[in-house]
């Protein structure tokens, strides 16, 4: 076993081939992404994209990226394809190989397989001279590349160009197809961003509508807000209508200013102008609004202006 290496050496040159592979992307043939680009955009079924080896892994990887950026994709391993797994390949579907040598037994059988349906065809290789680069419909020629280690024989570069490129065409499609961050976050409900795109109509459901009459007793009014522990509770009418708010502070004044509390109703002590937002508002906006009026709770509403429930701000730290 060597010990002598110099590993920060051997971190430079990786970090340098790997560099160099990107940089020369920017002499790539743009025409040809542009053209799997807009083949993938009309496709009217799903993007199937196989590879085999390494080019597996990016395969697998823009496949991931097509679903969470609105293009319906699919992964099919070269080594399993011809053994049954052809059959997810539909008629209406686009197909894109990745392959280093582009002439590899895997996928040219596949390939071959493709083109006797007819099925749109997408090659995406480092030799222009091999089968997958003169068969398929549409060939994205990659520039020659060195690997980083010594031999020049180990994946490591190659995979980074073509990763670089398949994030061309997602991003590309992305942006084609008007994909925002909220839909994003609608692929990504559990993810940091689908937390902050989460609606107040989503959140208030985890909760029971704390809800009182105009005319309800101040009994009812603290039982309902302490059953509750959202620390206040809507004031609504016969109608499900919003007519004001009753929080821990309101209740702690009316009791501060009289002396006589016998008579109190809902009405008495309600703040008659609560904040109140749509139950599509999304979690990140309803926090600013409780930020800008520093208040704890919002009452949410449906598109009728009827009572849904009610968030705190608990809830979106939690989030």
């Amino acid at each position: 076993m060597k010990k002598n290496i110099l590993i920060p050496e051997i971190i430079d040159r990786v970090l340098l081939a790997e560099k160099t592979a990107i940089d020369k992307l920017q002499t790539i043939d743009k025409s040809s992404i542009s053209q799997v680009v807009l083949m993938l955009f009309d496709c009217k079924g799903k993007v199937v994209v196989s590879g085999i080896g390494k080019s597996a892994f990016v395969a697998q990887k823009l496949v991931a990226t097509l679903n969470s950026t609105g293009t319906s994709a699919v992964f099919l391993h070269a080594a399993d394809a011809m053994h049954g797994d052809v059959g997810i390949i539909g008629q209406d579907d686009a197909v894109v190989f990745i392959s280093k040598s582009g002439g590899s037994k895997e996928i040219i059988e596949l390939l071959t397989y493709v083109n006797s349906r007819s099925v749109l065809s997408v090659g995406i290789c480092n030799n222009p001279n091999s089968l997958l680069a003169v068969k398929s419909t549409i060939c994205i020629h990659m520039p020659d590349i060195r690997e980083a280690d010594t031999e020049n024989i180990i994946p490591t570069a190659s995979i980074i160009s073509h990763l670089a490129v398949c994030d061309c065409i997602s991003i590309s499609l992305q942006q084609m197809r008007s994909f925002t961050s909220e839909d994003f976050g609608k692929l990504h409900p559990r993810g940091i961003l689908g937390k902050r795109l989460a609606t107040a109509g989503s959140i208030a459901s985890l909760h029971s509508r704390p809800k009182v009459m105009v005319s309800d007793s101040l009994q009812k009014v603290i039982y309902t807000i302490s059953s509750n522990k959202l620390g206040a509770c809507c004031v609504i009418n016969e109608h499900e209508e919003v007519k004001g708010i009753i929080t821990d502070g309101d209740i702690r004044r009316m009791l501060a200013g009289n002396t006589d509390i016998s008579n109190i109703t809902a009405i008495d002590m309600m703040t008659s102008s609560p904040k109140i937002i749509s139950a599509d508002t999304i979690s990140k906006d309803a926090l600013s609004i409780m930020a800008e009026h520093n208040i704890n709770q919002l009452i949410v509403v449906d598109s009728n202006e009827k009572y849904t429930g009610m968030i705190h701000i608990q809830d979106l730290i939690n989030e």
